[in-house]
């Protein structure tokens, strides 16, 4: 393995903070948008731009909860990197371990 278990959570824990800031700024421009893009107008070009904003609007809701999913998986690896780590070290330093 390339690099410690340390340096894998540390890279881990970094991935989910971003997805997580990625999500929010998501989440912000969600809102602005469906709350900026109200029409006045009527008719065929009024209506084909709301549907147009309303599927960017759900695209955007959509990438967010994907960018959450992503952040617990990435904390979940993180998890399991520190524990690897922990159990590494342990074992290192029990009577008879390899330190």
């Amino acid at each position: 393995m390339a690099g410690s278990w340390e340096e894998l959570a540390e890279a881990a824990s970094d991935l989910a903070v971003s997805a997580r800031a990625e999500a929010r700024f998501m989440d912000e421009r969600r809102a602005a948008l469906a709350r900026n893009a109200l029409v006045w107008w009527q008719g065929e070009a009024a209506e084909g731009y709301r549907l147009r904003v309303q599927e960017r609007v759900n695209g955007l809701a959509a990438s967010a909860v994907e960018l959450e999913a992503l952040a617990r998986v990435a904390d979940s690896l993180a998890d399991g990197a520190r524990s690897r780590a922990a159990s590494e070290a342990a074992a290192t330093l029990a009577p008879g371990g390899r330190g």
